[in-house]
């Protein structure tokens, strides 16, 4: 199998290694061994992609007698994306609590292959933490006990838990590939926040979770613009 990442070995996601599953998918060193049927059913996008017969090769990678198909995105995104899929437990609908990575696979993916319903679900996790004003901000918090608390109220993942503000570049991509606008104002004003903490980051990009990230130059420049106008107002 051909990788490009030396020192690093090709492994089994064990919680989507189905003994009697009937593909293997790979996204960079991790492989999926799931039913091609149900792959079929939930994404348009896959059921043609599978439908094209393959011919007979000795190039042809296999495992446990089954082609492999890659990917060409992350483990970290397609991970979360595969459990949604087969576990419909795992990623549960808002205002149940989830993770980032989880809401940004299922985002990205959910939307690159036609998923429609885990785009949905995982579009409003994301507005969760982008309100469209900063009243509705002001009054979000997440609580565990959720009991008393109005949906507008929650927030149902965690920005940063490491800290790392650069999560908020894969955010604005991310928002730009699915054309959620209605959360760019909000993200926009935590990247202006974070201008000093980002420095070159935000127009050089920067790697996260083994994901390249970069903003375009026009929002580069919104975001320089924006900042001057908001550090004039302080």
């Amino acid at each position: 199998m051909d990788v490009d990442q030396p020192g690093k070995a090709v492994h089994r996601v064990d919680e989507l290694w189905f003994p009697d599953g009937n593909i293997i998918v790979q996204a960079g060193l991790a492989q999926y061994k799931v039913y091609r049927g149900t792959l079929a059913r939930e994404s348009s996008i896959f059921e043609d992609m599978l439908s094209i017969p393959q011919p007979p090769s000795p190039d042809i990678d296999l495992v446990d007698a089954y082609p492999v198909v890659v990917l060409p995105d992350t483990e970290i995104e397609v991970t979360p994306f595969l459990r949604a899929i087969f576990d419909p437990q795992y990623f549960p609908a808002f205002p149940g609590r989830t993770t980032f990575d989880d809401v940004y696979g299922c985002l990205r993916l959910g939307n690159k292959y036609a998923v429609d319903h885990l785009r949905r679900r995982a579009l409003v996790h994301f507005t969760s933490q982008f309100r469209t004003t900063l009243e509705e901000w002001d009054s979000c918090a997440y609580r565990t006990n959720r009991a008393n608390w109005a949906p507008a109220e929650i927030i149902s993942w965690e920005a940063a838990p490491d800290n790392d503000a650069s999560f908020l570049l894969k955010c604005i991509q991310v928002a730009r590939e699915v054309e959620a606008d209605w959360t760019m104002p909000m993200i926009f004003y935590f990247l202006t926040a974070n201008f000093d903490v980002l420095g070159t980051r935000l127009f050089h990009g920067t790697t996260v979770n083994d994901i390249f990230v970069q903003i375009s130059r026009g929002d580069q420049e919104r975001l320089v613009t924006g900042g001057e106008k908001q550090r004039n107002a302080s």
